[in-house]
């Protein structure tokens, strides 16, 4: 039977540890950089001292479950040391800018892949899109630009060929291997 000193400190002990896995996945779901890792590292190893520690030896067992105070120690450098690995991670993608995908398609290039009259479908970025032009309609496989983005709907406009300024005809040119048509 065991004393109930050594129970109490038996399930002080499993108390800490319990507390220290609460910290740390506290941490991991709350923002506070280590507000909540540090004393979970302090309970941790706070806990294992307490459960691994060395008891007077009333049975051959308790004997071969006593641990040495170094390897404790290792143990605890160890968590710290990967606890800190991940807060030094954390607040590296804290400071990154937050990107907005949708924001990119203003003034992105895309492909009439239904016609545009005046509303159909465009591929652009990779993903298909619905579509409104203002303008005269686009047939399907032209080239167009976004304007602008409502919602999941792209206001779209069709891309000036080669050689058009501002929506002024070029007088045509034929370079060796390569057509480009002229202006209407």
């Amino acid at each position: 039977m065991m004393a109930p000193e050594s129970l109490l400190t038996t399930l002080t002990a499993v108390g800490l540890l319990g507390c220290a896995v609460l910290l740390v996945l506290a941490e991991l779901h709350i923002p506070t950089h280590g507000l909540h890792a540090i004393p979970g590292l302090a309970a941790l190893l706070l806990g294992i001292f307490l459960l691994f520690a060395p008891a007077e030896a009333t049975g051959p067992i308790l004997a071969l479950i006593a641990a040495h105070a170094l390897l404790l120690l290792v143990l605890g450098a160890v968590f710290a040391g990967l606890l800190l690995l991940a807060l030094r991670a954390s607040l590296r993608v804290h400071r990154m800018p937050v990107v907005d995908p949708l924001a990119q398609v203003a003034g992105a290039r895309g492909i009439v892949t239904s016609p545009l009259a005046p509303d159909g479908t465009v591929r652009v970025l990779h993903e298909t899109w619905s579509a409104v032009t203002t303008g005269a309609p686009i047939a399907r496989g032209e080239a167009v630009e976004v304007v602008a983005r409502e919602g999941l709907t792209l206001h779209v406009r069709p891309m000036a060929r080669r050689g058009e300024r501002d929506g002024l005809p070029s007088q045509g040119a034929v370079r060796p291997g390569v057509w480009v048509e002229r202006g209407r």
